[in-house]
């Protein structure tokens, strides 16, 4: 069974923003091969602007925990169609990058869309795709 990875932001989201395309994907694939791995996690721990908090104390406990999580999967889905920070995001790009492993990428941002072009990215995003139903049917076509 592959195993797919959902990166996208968290720490700079709303909460909104960084659980609902996680949870679209997560009921997508619910009667498919692919087991979906969702780094999610605390959403009660929300401030008063309804973001996601994280005291400087856990960074290195989550970072350590997503890397585990990262190197247990074969498929990465990114969601890069925000304008939160997606920092870690590209951090996990690179780990997948380093084991040539595919990447997907939902990016339906203008102010994002410029990533495209850069010849790094351009590189290591198998699938460019502005529509996240038609990348996870991507996904679910990718057998390694």
């Amino acid at each position: 069974m592959q195993t797919l990875y959902l990166a996208g932001p968290i720490e700079d989201a709303s909460v909104a923003e960084a659980k609902d395309w996680r949870k679209k994907v997560e009921r997508y694939f619910e009667f498919h091969t692919i087991r979906v791995v969702n780094p999610y996690r605390d959403s009660e721990r929300v401030g008063k602007d309804k973001t996601f908090v994280t005291t400087i104390k856990y960074f290195s406990l989550i970072n350590r925990r997503d890397k585990y999580l990262v190197h247990q999967c074969d498929l990465l889905l990114v969601n890069l169609s925000t304008k939160a920070k997606v920092v870690g995001s590209f951090i996990e790009m690179g780990m997948f990058f380093e084991r040539d492993l595919p990447i997907f990428v939902w990016i339906d941002s203008e102010d994002k869309k410029n990533l495209k072009n850069h010849p790094m990215l351009r590189d290591m995003v198998c699938v460019w795709e502005s529509d996240l139903r038609k990348l996870c049917d991507i996904n679910k076509g990718c057998r390694l």
